[in-house]
């Protein structure tokens, strides 16, 4: 960013901006999280007002963030919840789904990983809420449209062949992106077509059969 001369702002909480006809409120992070050096803790967390809807962007943000929004006082109200990183077992607390009182919820998160993204508290969590759950993993990429009063959702569909291939670093062997069975994240090798995994000596997974 310094090299190309691009200006780097560090938004606060309090912090405000425009966008189009919508408003931006920076609710996260404060001074206190910033001093615990969590980086997940520290995530820059928004809140966007387009008419009478309401988003909120909770980025990575886990417990420690969910209580200091909590404590702050501040209108959590929203229509969609940005999920905090990747739906964890840390992140959306009952206590946090009732004081924004959404209706959607978005989760981003990929293949199964040793991560376990989302976790299945958090989804008991939004289902009690009654909040209705969609998730990139199985949804593809979602997209949400306000005209300022109502909100309509769509969801484009995961495609398992334009996610790619993951091979196994030290097996060798090749899997679908969505495959059960994934090595550990630093032994993955991510390939856009099949022909290139089997050229770096892939074998195909004999369980989601690449």
């Amino acid at each position: 960013l310094s090299a190309e001369g691009t200006p780097t702002v560090y938004p606060m909480a309090g912090d405000a901006a425009a966008l189009g006809g919508a408003s931006i409120e920076v609710l996260s992070p404060t001074n206190e999280l910033l001093a615990t050096d969590d980086e997940n803790e520290c995530s820059i967390v928004l809140r966007v007002t387009y008419g009478d809807t309401r988003f909120l962007l909770m980025a990575d943000a886990q417990e420690k963030a969910e209580a200091s929004l909590l404590a702050s006082g501040r209108d959590l109200h929203a229509d969609v919840i940005k999920v905090g990183h990747h739906g964890s077992d840390q992140s959306t607390s009952p206590m946090l789904l009732s004081a924004v009182g959404a209706r959607w919820a978005a989760i981003s998160c990929g293949y199964s990983d040793d991560d376990n993204y989302p976790d299945k508290d958090t989804l008991r969590s939004l289902e009690a809420a009654g909040v209705t759950t969609m998730r990139t993993d199985k949804d593809g990429t979602i997209v949400f449209s306000s005209d300022g009063k109502d909100i309509t959702c769509r969801a484009l569909g995961a495609d398992v062949t334009a996610a790619g291939y993951v091979l196994d670093s030290k097996k060798g062997i090749f899997h679908l992106t969505t495959c059960t069975e994934l090595p550990k994240r630093k032994r993955r090798v991510f390939y856009s077509n099949r022909e290139d995994a089997i050229a770096a000596g892939g074998v195909p997974c004999d369980i989601c059969n690449p």
